[in-house]
């Protein structure tokens, strides 16, 4: 069999993680299988094994992936992000309507399956401990006294993650709201400056 080119390879797992998406939607995570991504998919079992051993391989990739997006468009280190600023900029890069459904269904079930607990436990984590790099430069200059600079930055990191889940929820379960207003609303709690 032929070697496919990192842009083939890149590609293939876009489509893999795109068809799980997909499946994790229509029937949820845990009901979800690997046949029925494969089938969603339109590659053979031996490519979507050859990218992913397991669902919550392609979870855990589907949400590395989308922190390396963010990641990318974030500034570079040293300069000074407000975490309502950083706020806004993090989930204005999310696909909200889509992701925030995922994210509810893969938490609901998080909370019966320790497999996914572990991964979605995990990716958060990460995705707080990069917040938290980020907002350092803006936490050395807001940091209360007798507090360490580096843990008021991960915990300021926490309260956003926690802001930013809780208007997550709010919008996927509330087709009326106002989202632009809701989400300034919300991350108007988060200091600005």
């Amino acid at each position: 069999m032929p070697k496919l080119t990192e842009a083939t390879q890149k590609a293939r797992k876009s489509q893999i993680i795109q068809a799980a998406m997909d499946c994790f939607l229509d029937h949820g995570y845990s009901a979800t299988t690997m046949a029925q991504i494969i089938s969603k998919s339109g590659l053979s079992s031996g490519s979507i094994y050859s990218h992913f051993s397991s669902k919550e391989e392609i979870l855990r990739e589907a949400i590395t992936s989308n922190l390396a997006g963010v990641k990318e468009t974030t500034p570079l280190p040293g300069k000074v992000l407000p975490p309502r600023q950083l706020a806004h900029q993090f989930f204005n890069r999310l696909d909200v309507a889509r992701g925030a459904k995922i994210m509810l269904t893969v938490w609901r079930e998080a909370s019966t399956s320790t497999k996914t607990g572990e991964v979605l436990l995990h990716t958060l984590e990460e995705i707080t401990d990069f917040l938290a790099e980020v907002l350092l430069p803006w936490a050395k200059l807001h940091t209360p006294a007798g507090i360490d600079t580096c843990e008021y930055s991960k915990r300021t990191a926490r309260v956003l993650m926690a802001v930013a889940h809780g208007a997550l929820v709010r919008i996927t379960l509330d087709s009326n709201l106002d989202r632009e207003n809701f989400v300034n609303d919300a991350f108007s709690l988060l200091p600005g400056e």
